[in-house]
Formats: structure tokens, C-alpha cells, sequence
């Protein structure tokens, strides 16, 4: 979760396939960050960084957020996501990411998939301790 004095930054899902058009706590899969399967989650978290740096130009440092990672079922897949979250000037360029900011007071007024609650829920959890 990046976050801002302008909101959380989101991004918005391509209009086909799965979760089509709704705003989501941006996702990278392990298994697409440019590094070795064998890494250990340092090498994991930087490539993550050289990521964000290479394909949005923005430049990140990510620490992982305390407690259980979130899981999440589908009816074909199940996910098991860890949250990390890093902060970011609220004048950052944005214009190489296919999102925007959002303020958690208009949260209300999108459509979250259940997934997104969870990751929401959790976050809150985690910063209120």
C-alpha cells in the first residue's frame, strides 16, 4: 500500500479479464519480479523497488507490514498476499502509472473487490497497534 498526504495511490485493472475496471491496491506477483526463485525476501522486496522504479518511474522503498498475510479465495485460485507499504511525496509524477490517488474518505464511493476489504481491513488493524 503506497501512501501519500494525497490518499493511498490505486490502480485501475485493465477493462478484461479478471477483476476487469475495478481500483485496486496495486498487485505484483512474486513469480513476475525480475529475480531468482530461490531469493530471499531482502532480494524480493528490491527487485519490487526496481520494478516500480523501471516500469512507473517512481521511486519506492517498501517494508513489510506486521501480521498475517491476507488470503483469499477463489473459486479456481487462492491468493495469499503480503502487505507491504512505502510513502511517497504527495507532487509525485504519476504520469507513467495507470492509477491515481485516493483519499480513504472517498473509498466509499468505489467498488473494492472483497479482496481489497480484506487488505484494507488488515491495514487498519496493523496501524491502529
Amino acid at each position: 500500500m503506497i501512501t501519500s498526504n494525497n490518499g493511498f495511490l490505486f490502480e485501475k485493472r485493465p477493462a478484461h479479464g479478471i477483476l476487469s475496471n475495478f481500483w485496486m491496491f496495486p498487485l505484483v506477483k512474486v513469480a513476475d519480479l525480475k529475480v531468482a526463485k530461490d531469493a530471499d525476501e531482502g532480494q524480493q522486496l528490491n527487485a519490487l523497488e526496481n520494478q516500480f522504479l523501471e516500469t512507473y518511474r517512481l521511486k519506492i522503498h517498501v517494508t513489510k507490514l506486521g501480521g498475517q498475510p491476507v488470503t483469499h479465495t477463489f473459486t479456481h485460485q487462492k491468493w495469499r498476499i503480503t502487505l507491504l507499504t512505502a510513502n511517497l511525496a504527495e507532487h509525485v509524477d504519476l504520469s507513467y502509472f495507470p492509477g491515481k490517488w485516493i483519499p480513504a474518505s472517498a473509498f466509499k464511493t468505489f467498488a473494492f473487490t472483497k479482496v481489497q476489504d480484506k487488505m484494507w481491513q488488515r491495514y487498519q488493524k496493523q496501524i491502529e497497534k
